[in-house]
């Protein structure tokens, strides 16, 4: 048996984002819409990127996304002096307040 309160939801701002098409930025903090930014990576950590994705049936991005939350959640008082808005962001769905 599933224990419901187990399950947690993952909220991906791409899935979003692609649902709302052209609502999204009306539907969504600001500080949500996507940028596209080139990195290089040494291949073991893109290894470790598609392996872990595949693993958990989700994309590289989604893997990534995750991982770069827990980064700037360290930062998020820091980054609401400098970027207001970001907490909102950050704490984007339900908990924004």
């Amino acid at each position: 048996m599933i224990d419901a309160a187990a399950i947690t939801l993952v909220f991906v701002p791409t899935s979003v984002q692609d649902a709302l098409e052209t609502d999204a930025a009306t539907a969504l903090p600001p500080l949500l819409a996507l940028r596209t930014v080139t990195l290089r990576l040494p291949t073991f950590i893109v290894y470790t990127l598609e392996t872990i994705a595949s693993r958990n049936g989700t994309t590289p991005d989604a893997c990534l996304h995750q991982e770069l939350m827990d980064f700037a959640g360290v930062w998020a008082e820091e980054m609401e002096a400098t970027h207001p808005g970001f907490r909102r962001a950050y704490l984007f769905p339900g908990r924004e307040e």
